[in-house]
């Protein structure tokens, strides 16, 4: 297997911008102008530092751009950062940046940009939820008006991929946040294809064409609507009646109905978006290991497939089975917990010297429609082992700030995609990762974590990552059900919009409307 060094990679993302710097896309617009409405859930603010939420990101992937960003197959390509170096020992990355870049109020961006951006996302009180991404950074400096020096205190052979993703490495407008009491949460302070226009909280946000955007020619829309509703069955009237020109769905069966319409275009695909029973470990009985290992062994995974994807589903573990460099098979040859057996669950229960019954409370957000059917089957298979599960349906924002302050006890929900594996190991279970969830403390996951930041060599990098897996889900800090399908849904109309695997919808700023 061919080896995969930083200076490999960025000897191979230098060849990627001279061959894709000057496919600036002027002619990849059909046609002009026109707005496109989308159908979305409701945003918890537009500050891609602090929110992590897909219906945020709905929006500010829009406004913002980052010093890298990816094709349309996760691929890393330029953004802010036209060329880039690594140096040989993998801790000091250069960034040289793209001259007469313009933030939506007019003014250039600089170095000074970047390194007040990163400065903030890495500021404890800032407290943005992904700061952990980028523990490995140490310090940030513009040696030059447009060149940027990250130098790192160890090798992090993940950081292009987390630098190329929009939340949270949007480059911001110091002044701006300023402006705005220190946040984004209604503002922009962005330099990407389109800029805000009107935000009605709760409502619809409608951003307009932003017409000194960088890459000449784009966008092809003269702006985008976005109107706001978590409820999917809503979001398919909309689309029926052609109030929207587009939405996603999680539920099959809202897509089923749309099935032999000639008015529609449905785009299919696996998700990276694992559903996910979460522990939180600073909480009793889920202090125990043995106790959370025993609900593992409880839950019959393929019902939840049936229940919440109507058998459009698949098994995954700690890296979604879309991700196929890096998952390893969803089964109780990798994972032992995941052969359903409920006398080893009853007895690890009685090994773990916890009475039963055991009370627990478990939060399901209002955004997925599949949680509150995943939550009330697990209370189900849960009463078999002796275990009183009481339901907490919460709205999304309510949700997000017990899981960011960790004041939950238990909840089932959605965790996206991640740039690369390091994110899923060390950003969600690194001890000391601010996006560890469920508290998990392993010196084994620890470990491993830290192995695989520093490693450079694929395969090197595929087994430690396999490993780090199994330790993980032995860990059962989070009890991983499944992953269902991506669906968009456009109209006929919407031309030269691509459903990405991560399912961000960077090809807006290319989409155009035939009509």
């Amino acid at each position: 297997m061919k080896n995969y060094k930083t200076a490999h990679l960025a000897t191979a993302c230098l060849a990627l911008f001279f061959a894709t710097s000057g496919a600036m896309a002027a002619d990849q617009c059909e046609k002009r102008g026109g707005v496109l409405k989308i159908a979305d859930a409701v945003p918890i603010g537009l500050d891609p530092y602090l929110t992590t939420s897909f219906s945020s990101l709905a929006v500010y992937e829009q406004m913002y751009n980052a010093l890298l960003t990816q094709d349309y197959d996760t691929k890393l390509k330029p953004d802010l950062a036209e060329k880039w170096e690594i140096s040989d020992d993998g801790k000091t990355y250069t960034f040289h940046l793209r001259h007469g870049v313009k933030f939506h109020n007019g003014r250039e961006l600089v170095a000074d940009d970047v390194v007040y951006s990163l400065q903030r996302l890495l500021d404890p009180d800032t407290q943005a939820p992904l700061a952990g991404y980028f523990s490995s950074i140490d310090h940030v400096t513009a040696s030059e008006k447009y060149t940027v020096k990250l130098n790192l205190k160890e090798p992090d052979s993940s950081m292009l991929y987390k630098l190329s993703n929009r939340r949270p490495a949007s480059i911001v407008a110091k002044e701006v946040v300023e402006a705005n009491g220190g946040n984004l949460k209604t503002a922009d302070g962005g330099t990407g294809p389109f800029k805000l226009a009107e935000f009605t909280t709760d409502v619809s946000v409608k951003l307009e064409r932003f017409n000194d955007y960088f890459e000449k020619g784009l966008p092809c829309l003269d702006g985008v609507d976005i109107f706001f509703n978590n409820d999917e069955s809503a979001r398919l009237a909309s689309l029926r009646s052609g109030q929207v020109d587009t939405t996603f769905f999680k539920d099959p069966k809202n897509v089923d109905v749309l099935k032999g319409n000639d008015n529609l275009t449905i785009l299919e695909q696996p998700s990276q978006v694992r559903d996910v029973f979460i522990l939180n470990n600073s909480y009793p009985p889920f202090d125990n290991k043995l106790v959370r290992q025993a609900f593992s062994y409880a839950i019959n995974r393929q019902d939840v497939l049936d229940v919440a994807y109507d058998g459009h589903g698949y098994m995954t573990g700690v890296i979604p089975p879309g991700e196929k460099l890096w998952a390893i098979p969803a089964t109780p040859e990798s994972y032992p917990s995941y052969a359903f057996n409920v006398d080893k669950a009853k007895q690890l229960i009685a090994e773990s010297g916890v009475q039963t019954p055991i009370k627990i409370v478990v939060n399901t957000p209002t955004i997925f429609p599949q949680s509150l059917p995943i939550a009330q089957l697990l209370k189900a298979q849960l009463q078999e082992i002796g275990v009183d599960v009481e339901i907490n349906v919460m709205e999304w924002a309510t949700y997000q700030a017990a899981e960011r302050k960790r004041e939950f006890q238990s909840e089932v929900g959605g965790f996206s995609g991640r740039p690369d594996p390091d994110v899923y190991v060390y950003g969600e279970f690194y001890s000391k990762a601010s996006g560890n969830v469920s508290k998990i403390n392993s010196p084994t996951v620890d470990r491993l974590a830290e192995q695989g930041r520093a490693a450079t060599d694929l395969a090197t990098r595929q087994k430690i990552y396999a490993d780090a897996q199994k330790a993980i889900v032995d860990e059962a800090g989070f009890i991983f059900l499944g992953v269902g399908s991506d669906y968009e849904v456009l109209s006929k109309k919407v031309k030269g919009f691509h459903l990405m695997p991560n399912r961000f919808r960077l090809s807006v700023k290319q989409t155009w409307l035939d009509e």
